[in-house]
């Protein structure tokens, strides 16, 4: 949860923000008990953006089978899921982390 085995493109990833380049988007949803509650289950919730009429397609065809609420369209107002709008930060313990794995054994 501290980022420092990410990908390095996750540092600098060219496909976040609010313009989506996917016809859905699927991410894990932070905030949930916050947002709406009672789609909390303990066992985690999606969080699904359609971005266009090919995805509410494709939505709609499995809509059904899905347990679905909608929200607020601008959920990154209320401070989560950020993830979707920004790059994460390279931690400075990540060289450490590395160095280390390489030199010691597991």
């Amino acid at each position: 949860m501290k980022d420092i085995i990410l990908r390095p493109s996750c540092y600098d990833c060219k496909f976040k923000g609010r313009e989506r380049h996917s016809d859905i988007t699927l991410a894990d949803f932070w905030g949930i008990t916050k947002i709406a509650p009672d789609m909390f289950d303990d066992k985690g919730t999606s969080l699904i953006l359609i971005s266009s009429s090919k995805g509410q397609k494709i939505f709609n065809s499995i809509q059904k089978k899905c347990r679905v609420k909608l929200i607020k369209k601008d959920i990154f107002s209320e401070g989560y899921n950020t993830a979707l709008l920004q790059s994460a930060a390279i931690p400075k313990e990540r060289n450490i982390f590395f160095s280390n794995s390489r030199a010691k054994k597991f």
